[in-house]
């Protein structure tokens, strides 16, 4: 079925009632529009509703950019992923290229577009979703490019390459294996310009990286509603330096704004992979038949860590009332000392006293000294009497007995006939 003259590129095995088409053929089957693109325009296909027939113009291109379409094209009829536009036939025509891929009507851009217009927000969970298979096919293309197929199979990521199946549960990758570069005029540059990443504008380098960066500015686009604008009127060089960050204040959901911390990331090296992000949203694949023992098993270590915490909360209760006994205690024994002054005071006041009756009874025993001076200078016949009560007042001055002592003092000493008769 295929006219002399055209060039037909096709899978090593075609799809089941999938027919190789002539190029007449298909040229007598293109319908109705079903978009327009930066690199052509897409048709359905009468007779077949599950395809359609893409047309890429390539006036106006040197031959150089021609042979990078052709090879780059080469390498999509082998492509097999659920997310990943399923390519069936490529026939080249002097100056066009059709490419039959299956059909779908509806775009992620104009998702976007409808939620916009009712001013609803997408949901986290069709978010997710997209980004779980988008992530998948570009960690596909990675393993494919990376598996000595020759020149890496580049995406061009916006919203508009998105396709969405019917049922709306589906999302795949289209828009592969042409020379954006090449078919990109100044104006459909500014419409994918937002969605390129850093070293793309700065020094027109692209990698797997690229495309990362590419998902994570969809992304924001789902999670706010609004196309993300980095750049605010300003050269590249003037906005991407080091300690650059995206303000993220917009995007509600947390998990969702962790994922973009980790893609939108300035350094390419240092982006979230394909794979990584498909582990971080991929759920294990668990036979049924293990869930029973699972489960139980997740009930015991549940359990388990009940008790712990339960048990933990109960060491926390005596602490605290440990604590709470302790800082009582503190307070008590501050309370104490702070009264010890007064007691110091207190105790102080006693050895004054004391010292005061010890001057006291010091010159009473200086005015009895002064007497015996005075009981010396009498007769001669006395001082038995007298050496006998000095001896007696000094004994009874030694027994701090004041009294005694002032009772004595008054008194003098006996005389001899009395000191003889006692």
């Amino acid at each position: 079925m295929t006219g002399s003259g055209d060039h037909t590129t096709s899978p090593p095995a075609a799809a089941p009632n999938i027919p190789q088409f002539a190029l007449r053929d298909l040229h007598e089957r293109l319908d109705g529009v079903l978009s327009e693109g930066i690199t052509g325009i897409v048709y359905s296909l009468r007779g077949y509703p599950g395809l359609a027939v893409k047309e890429v113009l390539l006036d106006g291109l040197d031959r150089r950019s021609v042979d990078a379409i052709r090879l780059e094209l080469a390498a999509l009829p082998g492509l097999s992923h659920p997310g990943i536009l399923r390519y069936h036939q490529v026939i080249e025509d002097e100056g066009l290229i059709y490419i039959v891929t299956d059909r779908h009507d509806k775009t992620l851009e104009r998702l976007l577009t409808e939620h916009r217009r009712r001013k609803s927000p997408v949901s986290v969970a069709v978010t997710l979703s997209l980004v779980r298979q988008v992530a998948a096919a570009l960690a596909y293309l990675r393993g494919v490019s990376g598996a000595g197929a020759g020149r890496p199979v580049r995406c061009d990521l916006r919203p508009a390459n998105v396709l969405i199946s019917a049922d709306g549960e589906h999302f795949v990758i289209a828009d592969l294996g042409l020379c954006k570069d090449a078919l990109r005029s100044g104006s459909t540059l500014a419409g994918t310009r937002p969605y390129m990443a850093p070293e793309a504008l700065l020094r027109s380098e692209a990698s797997p990286a690229s495309d990362m960066w590419s998902l994570g500015v969809i992304v924001y686009e789902l999670a706010t509603l609004r196309r993300p604008d980095f750049l605010e009127g300003r050269e590249p060089r003037e906005v991407f330096v080091d300690g650059w960050r995206p303000d993220l204040s917009a995007v509600a959901d947390g998990f969702i704004k962790d994922i973009l911390e980790r893609i939108l990331v300035l350094e390419p090296e240092e982006r979230l992979t394909a794979r990584e992000l498909c582990e971080m949203l991929t759920v294990p694949d668990i036979p049924v038949s293990e869930l029973g023992h699972r489960y139980a098993v997740l009930k015991y270590e549940c359990s388990s860590l009940k008790a712990a915490l339960n048990s933990a909360n109960a060491r926390i209760a005596l602490l605290e009332e440990d604590a709470k006994a302790k800082t009582d205690r503190i307070t008590g024994l501050k309370a104490a000392l702070e009264n010890r002054p007064s007691e110091a005071d207190t105790l102080g006041q006693e050895p004054r006293i004391k010292l005061t009756r010890i001057d006291a009874l010091e010159d009473q025993v200086k005015t009895l000294t002064d007497k015996f001076a005075q009981f010396s200078g009498g007769t001669n016949a006395r001082k038995p009497q007298t050496d006998f009560f000095s001896s007696r007042l000094l004994r009874t001055a030694r027994t701090n007995d004041t009294e005694a002592v002032r009772v004595m003092l008054e008194g003098g000493p006996a005389p001899a006939s009395a000191t003889s008769r006692g």
